[in-house]
């Protein structure tokens, strides 16, 4: 039989080991290899600077590893849940046990038309499980710094939504920082070189933009990349770097059940 909480535990440290293993993974990747670049010229000698994977579907195993890791920080709230309704009600299982789940909601709202499901806990656990809503932004602030609480769980419940009902999350690499340098033939002039390295590289995508004096076809361009890559999340125009979302998640989870084994005197 597991004690209060110990499922919960288990599963954000579950969670935890897939954020390890994302970040290994990603370190090991050899980045500067895994990208060819090219330049699509206009005959004024305009180009458009993109870059393209080399291996195609690389990101599958990315997905399926944060997929998982927000399966188990979900089930880690929901557990959260489910035992303190145990030891509130003195009952195994406890009252209304299929209704029971952590509420992650973007409205007031959506919160109180959600009561059911946190029915069985004390007041004190219902009036912090709605300050940690999304829509309330609370941050909280500990000895690794500020965490935006709330933003952290809204992540979490819409995108392992996500997750659940469809293949895998739009996973590619995004480039923080680097330089690209153009070395144009002697009869011609690099004019303007503009880097904008603001897409997650799923596919191909474009990274700057140039200008070329006295361009001609026919002339072979050198182009440098050195970019430096992050492993990251696109989804509805959100951009969200993995090695630092799965922290903030972690954290989150954490503090929330800091809180619920407090209140019960687990600790």
């Amino acid at each position: 039989m597991f004690a209060p909480f110990q499922t919960c535990r288990l599963r954000s440290d579950r969670a935890g080991l897939h954020a390890k293993t994302l970040a290994e993974l990603w370190k090991s990747r050899n980045t500067a290899s895994s990208y060819a670049t090219r330049i699509d010229f206009q005959d004024d000698g305009t180009g458009e600077i993109f870059v393209t994977p080399v291996e195609m579907n690389w990101f599958f195993k990315f997905s399926l590893l944060y997929g998982e890791m927000l399966y188990h920080f979900r089930a880690a709230l929901d557990s959260c849940i489910y035992d303190a309704a145990v030891l509130a009600s003195g009952k195994n299982p406890p009252p209304n046990k299929d209704a029971l789940m952590f509420p992650i909601c973007t409205s007031a709202g959506n919160f109180k038309d959600s009561a059911r499901r946190i029915a069985p806990l004390p007041d004190e656990l219902k009036s912090f499980v709605e300050a940690v809503q999304p829509y309330n932004r609370m941050v909280l602030s500990n000895n690794l710094g500020d965490w935006k609480i709330g933003e952290t769980l809204g992540i979490i419940g819409s995108w392992s939504i996500i997750d659940r009902h469809r293949t895998l999350h739009l996973v590619g690499s995004f480039p923080t920082s680097g330089r690209i340098e153009i070395i144009p033939p002697p009869d011609m002039t690099l004019d303007e070189l503009v880097f904008d390295g603001t897409g997650t590289l799923e596919n191909e995508s474009k990274v700057g933009t140039c200008k070329i004096g006295n361009f001609r076809r026919g002339h072979k361009m050198q182009v440098k990349t050195e970019l430096v890559f992050e492993i990251a999340v696109d989804e509805g125009g959100e951009t969200i770097i993995v090695t630092n979302s799965a922290p903030a998640m972690l954290i989150c989870v954490w503090e929330i059940l800091s809180k619920f084994e407090k209140h019960f005197g687990i600790q």
